[in-house]
């Protein structure tokens, strides 16, 4: 999978659960993520969601040290590679 359609994906499960907790804000490359304050279910339901789209095991460790949306797919784009 491309990197933009690994960000655009990313993008929505942020996107989504944003919206699921009532929080209305829109969701970019540069959004620094953890200024969301989603609680680690929330978290966890994201990245769930993105490992069965992708169809590899999320490292929430190495997840959690990207700071905005766009590191978030790099970083997804480089386990893609390695899976």
């Amino acid at each position: 999978m491309e990197q933009d359609q690994i960000l655009i994906a990313v993008i929505k499960a942020f996107q989504d659960t944003l919206k699921q907790e009532g929080i209305d804000t829109k969701v970019t490359a540069d959004t620094q993520w953890l200024n969301f304050g989603l609680d680690s279910v929330a978290l966890l339901g994201i990245f769930g969601e993105l490992e069965e789209r992708f169809g590899f095991e999320i490292d929430e460790e190495l997840m959690v040290e990207q700071a905005t949306i766009a590191d978030l797919a790099t970083e997804l784009a480089m386990m893609g590679e390695r899976a």
